[in-house]
């Protein structure tokens, strides 16, 4: 990838980003070679309802043909991502005597992030005492943290929670890392297990099918969901040639872009799709002539595969071989774009990539995937995903690069720096609403919203009604999110659109799980196959994005980070991304975090495990608007913020800390040392 790195008047740096190891665990294989020679042969063996797990209604299912323990101390999630990164690392002799400050970690997943374990949750509803597993594992299984501390890793580490794009887009945040000068290596990856919490769900949204999946194809009734990891080793030429690693492939361009649409329907014309593909070709410097093939996101819904093929024909015409590898995988949610990109990189040292056997045309679509096997001519290679919420990401591949041996090894020295400013700002929480409610909430560390509760965000504050047909489905935290977004960007001077120049970053450490209680209520009220729709959809952490999206029109690429100090990991995505792209010109971050009552109860059961002292658990919103260029002036009354930091009660996620931060001055990234 020839990435430019952007400053305030030019673009003026270059870097190369290559693929130098891989790994993959699927139902097509359980390690790269087997996995790519099952795509290749046309055979697949999916189930006709699941093993792991035990539901009231059978679906069929790509479950891994591995044997783990039957409840692996640190989850099925990360035994199977482990298994894909020690494929991964053999490829590239353990990272041995890389820099540790220079390796960064970025993985994908959905389930891993999510706290929907229905026995445990069962037992804290009927006020019992679970088994405290569960919970530990969740509290203490951040993916991203886990890989970095087995690496020895200390470079920026990222956890991407953008549903079934996560992997995808964590593809996409180790590349901009990688350019930005951020980095040597980075491993990339997506994983996730086959769990009963998003069976229940997908089949709640009647999108599951009940036989064999068939993406693409005219006689298609829907999904079959799936499960595994990809790992990809990515690094910067010089790095690669320093070591003497030898490149797969090279990563050409990424590109992001948001539908604002609808949070589990695609739009009928592809939009964020579109901005994704246009994105990542022009960051590649490719035309679309000289894309060879298209491995497509292909889910086998009705809505997805038809707008998906309409996207690729307005682009492509019906020039392009493309097929969807979901039909030998199934769909592996946040694994699933780690999945395709790794089979990318494997057709491309084999010359040869899947087809879709015995597919029949659907009359509504323009074009129609490859049935036989596709032999690769050495053109691009682009790898497309679509999620909840609208976020769609694309990712472009080539073959490696010739390298010389004289290319000098990384320096970060060189890489220049780039000016960022705080534009905007917004915040709620217990103290209220707005800048000046935070700063007067800090100065006397007191709330008229503190209770045996916790700290609430009082009501009434968020209502505002041109938001309000929009926040009708959604929780309270996309509400607040809401609400901070949309007045850090009216006090930067700006209105809706937002349009393609702004990208759009939010984090969380626990997400909305008020809404993945309330469809675990569902599922233990009214059997497995009754749960609510529209909680499950506002369950994944993604969902909030999706409201911002459509209430700013922001339709720049979006991403949604997790975990327990998520604001670090933010503020590099969000300079990564102004660093590499020609058209970003700006990041709005959210951060934010909700209470409830049995998330109170889930917390003390830690504290007292822990055997720690009394927590006061808050929740809140905070708004910043980013932006490249000199910085701009901030409001009088935030000036000392930075000095106030010590006095706030904590909030879930440390939500408000950042905002104290941030706006103490504008920030500017220094040249990595």
């Amino acid at each position: 990838m020839s990435f430019a790195v952007a400053s305030p008047n030019a673009l003026i740096a270059e870097k190369t980003v290559v693929v130098t190891g891989t790994g993959v665990v699927c139902a097509a294989g359980v390690n790269t070679a087997t996995a790519h020679a099952s795509t290749l042969s046309g055979k697949r063996c999916p189930k006709p309802y699941p093993t792991l797990f035990d539901a009231d209604f059978r679906k069929p299912v790509f479950e891994c043909d591995l044997d783990f323990p039957a409840t692996p101390a640190g989850g099925r999630t990360l035994e199977l991502l482990l298994t894909a990164l020690d494929e991964a690392l053999e490829c590239v002799d353990k990272l041995g005597g890389v820099d540790p400050t220079r390796i960064g970690v970025c993985v994908g997943t959905t389930v891993a992030c999510m706290l929907n374990d229905l026995e445990f949750y069962s037992a804290v509803r009927s006020g019992g005492q679970p088994e405290i597993t569960p919970l530990k594992r969740y509290v203490e299984g951040d993916l991203s943290a886990l890989v970095a501390k087995r690496l020895g890793a200390s470079g920026p580490v990222a956890t991407v929670a953008n549903a079934c794009s996560s992997g995808t887009e964590a593809i996409a945040t180790a590349a901009r890392w990688l350019a930005s000068g951020m980095c040597d290596i980075v491993v990339a990856a997506g994983a996730d297990e086959l769990h009963f919490v998003p069976y229940c769900g997908f089949n709640s949204l009647q999108v599951m099918s009940e036989s064999f999946c068939l993406p693409f194809d005219g006689r298609r009734s829907g999904l079959n969901l799936g499960e595994g990891a990809g790992v990809l080793i990515l690094e910067t030429s010089e790095s690669a040639v320093a070591s003497g690693r030898a490149p797969l492939a090279t990563l050409k361009g990424c590109g992001g872009g948001s539908d604002a649409y609808h949070i589990t329907g695609p739009h009928p014309e592809g939009t964020g799709l579109k901005a994704a593909i246009l994105m990542a070709l022009d960051m590649a410097s490719v035309h679309r002539n000289e894309v060879s093939y298209i491995n497509a996101h292909g889910t086998a819904t009705r809505d997805n595969d038809r707008v998906e093929a309409k996207a690729f024909h307005d682009f492509f015409g019906r020039g392009v071989p493309f097929a969807s590898t979901k039909f030998h995988t199934g769909h592996a949610l946040g694994a699933a774009g780690a999945i395709e990109a790794v089979l990318c990189v494997a057709g491309i040292a084999d010359g040869r990539f899947p087809g879709n056997p015995g597919v029949e045309p659907d009359p509504e679509a323009p074009i129609v995937p490859a049935r036989d096997v596709v032999e690769y001519n050495g053109g691009a290679v682009l790898s497309t995903s679509m999620a909840f919420g609208g976020s769609c990401s694309a990712l472009v591949f080539g073959p490696p690069p010739e390298i010389s041996a004289t290319v000098s090894a990384a320096n970060p020295a060189d890489t220049p720096s780039i000016a960022i400013g705080v534009r905007g700002t917004g915040a709620v929480g217990p103290f209220g609403r707005g800048s000046k409610a935070l700063v007067a909430g800090m100065e006397v560390r007191r709330s008229p919203a503190i209770d045996d509760g916790g700290l609430r965000i009082p009501p009434g504050i968020l209502s505002d009604s041109t938001s309000k047909k929009l926040l009708r489905r959604a929780g309270g935290l996309s509400a607040a999110m809401v609400a901070a977004a949309k007045d850090t960007v009216a006090e930067a001077g700006l209105k809706s659109p937002l349009g393609d120049s702004t990208a759009l970053v939010v984090t969380t450490a626990f997400g909305a799980h008020s809404a993945t209680f309330a469809f675990l209520d569902g599922i233990l009220d009214h059997g497995h196959s009754a749960p609510s729709p529209t909680q499950f959809s506002n369950s994944v952490h993604n969902s909030m994005a999706f409201f911002i999206t459509k209430a700013l029109d922001i339709t720049g690429p979006s991403l949604t980070l997790t975990g327990f100090a998520p604001f670090a990991p933010a503020l590099a995505v969000a300079e990564s991304l102004m660093a590499v792209s020609k058209t970003i010109d700006r990041v709005l971050l959210v951060i934010g975090d909700e209470i409830n009552p049995t998330f109170l109860k889930i917390a003390e059961m830690w504290r007292e495990y822990r055997g720690e002292i009394h927590t006061a658990w808050g929740e809140g919103a905070v708004a910043l608007l980013l932006e490249r260029g000199a910085g701009h002036p901030l409001p009088d009354t935030l000036e000392n913020a930075e000095r106030l930091v010590p006095k706030i009660p904590l909030v879930v996620g440390k939500t408000l800390f950042p905002l104290a931060f941030a706006l103490a001055g504008s920030w500017k990234t220094s040249k990595r040392a």
